[in-house]
């Protein structure tokens, strides 16, 4: 097995791998409690909206610094972001490995409900297909449910046409304006209009000073 990319692995802001495994092919992290499909699963109803930021924050800062390393994660979703009680960052792990060793980086595997239009249709990964990942998984830490569980389509076949022609996440009223204008930015259906991991992080911190402001005011 090779790595085709290299990355800080001290980074404090990565899950550390300290080693790889052939056949099965297993990587040995650091612990973590859980990833962030069961923490939200779990946790959903007693974590403020602040906490709900911080989280996609800490996503972000992350998502930046592979993307700054010309690297594409290519299968970005709720259960590969991980997080341990004993410190309060969320963390990217499956670093280009999440994938089958055997194939080119043009063919497509990972989870449906994370995967770009442009990827189903063209096979093409880009920074930008990380960043449609991260519009479905900000709209999975807003509303705590798992994207697309209850669509109707009878096969995979239907619901990803659904996607290339414009399918999303359901929207809801509780989600703040500038939250859902920028979550919505991230799954545009054209790359062009998606914006880049940090501007997302800018946005965000930004967001999460507000709520510190109006805390400040109680």
């Amino acid at each position: 097995m090779t790595l085709s990319f290299t990355l800080d692995n001290t980074s404090t802001f990565l899950a550390k791998c300290y080693g790889l495994t052939k056949d099965p092919t297993t990587q040995v992290l650091n612990y973590y409690d859980k990833d962030l499909r069961h923490f939200l699963k779990d946790n959903f109803h007693s974590i403020t909206l602040l906490q709900k930021y911080i989280v996609v924050c800490d996503i972000t800062n992350s998502l930046g610094r592979i993307h700054f390393k010309n690297i594409v994660h290519r299968d970005l979703n709720s259960g590969i972001i991980l997080y341990n009680s004993r410190n309060t960052i969320w963390r990217i792990s499956d670093l280009g490995l999440s994938g089958p060793v055997d194939k080119p980086s043009n063919s497509i595997y990972g989870n449906l409900p994370y995967i770009a239009p442009e990827v189903i249709c063209s096979e093409i990964y880009s920074t930008k297909s990380d960043i449609y990942s991260m519009g479905i998984l900000m709209w999975e830490v807003i509303t705590g449910e798992t994207p697309f569980s209850d669509h109707e389509f009878d096969s995979d076949s239907d619901f990803v046409l659904a996607i290339i022609n414009g399918y999303r996440p359901k929207i809801y009223e509780y989600i703040p304006h500038e939250y859902l204008t920028l979550m919505k930015q991230c799954w545009d259906a054209n790359p062009d209009n998606r914006p880049d991991a940090i501007t997302i992080y800018r946005k965000i911190k930004s967001l999460i000073k507000s709520l510190y402001n109006e805390m400040d005011k109680i």
